[in-house]
């Protein structure tokens, strides 16, 4: 009953898919969009079940690990686990994803930017780009968060550009690519309590 999956699906397969396998654990692209989707991030010692249950998955997360106190376990590598259960948990009590309808503006671009916006994607985010010579979305109430990567200095300076740094800079909603990853990577109840009270104050 398990149909095996090599790269992450798209959209119109993505229903058909309910876990991540994973041999060992790292912060990849992959298995961070995973975590952002709420899906199960198992070991390989699942493959051994017969048929897929939430309650027989549960016991193969990699969370399951924490449990046994490994004094070898890098913090960051438990941390990662406890995100992708915390995240699963989330995901199955409010029946959607982490970032589902947060708008995110991307002001340039960058090999890391772009990652970051495949994870944010499957996060539920809706991304939106603007035109290189007009920054009207900069001026939408509808805008959540901003993403600019600092180290990208091609972007031109032009005032629309400027002056949309300086909105989303005065608001605190202008982040890092980085910001996005880090969040995922440690969450805990007090990020879900400040994501969940940022939601409902700009709803």
């Amino acid at each position: 009953n398990f149909r095996v999956l090599n790269t992450i699906p798209e959209e119109k397969t993505k229903a058909l898919q309910t876990c991540l396998i994973l041999k060992e654990m790292k912060t990849s692209e992959k298995v961070i969009s995973s975590i952002a989707s709420g899906l199960f991030v198992l070991r390989p010692s699942f493959l051994k079940q017969k048929h897929f249950s939430e309650s027989t998955a549960i016991k193969h997360e990699w969370a399951e690990l924490i449990l046994e106190d490994d004094d070898d376990m890098l913090p960051t590598m438990r941390q990662l686990m406890l995100s992708a259960r915390l995240s699963r948990k989330y995901f199955h009590k409010n029946k959607k994803r982490i970032f589902e309808d947060i708008s995110v503006l991307t002001l340039n671009s960058s090999i890391e930017l772009e990652s970051i916006c495949v994870i944010l994607k499957y996060g539920g985010a809706n991304i939106l780009r603007p035109d290189r010579d007009n920054y009207h979305y900069s001026y939408r109430n509808d805008v959540h968060f901003a993403l600019y990567d600092i180290r990208n200095k091609s972007q031109e300076d032009s005032v629309y550009f400027l002056k949309c740094l300086d909105k989303y800079s005065k608001l605190h909603r202008l982040f890092k690519p980085k910001f996005v990853s880090h969040f995922l990577c440690g969450l805990d109840n007090t990020s879900f309590d400040f994501f969940e009270r940022y939601q409902h104050n700009s709803s």
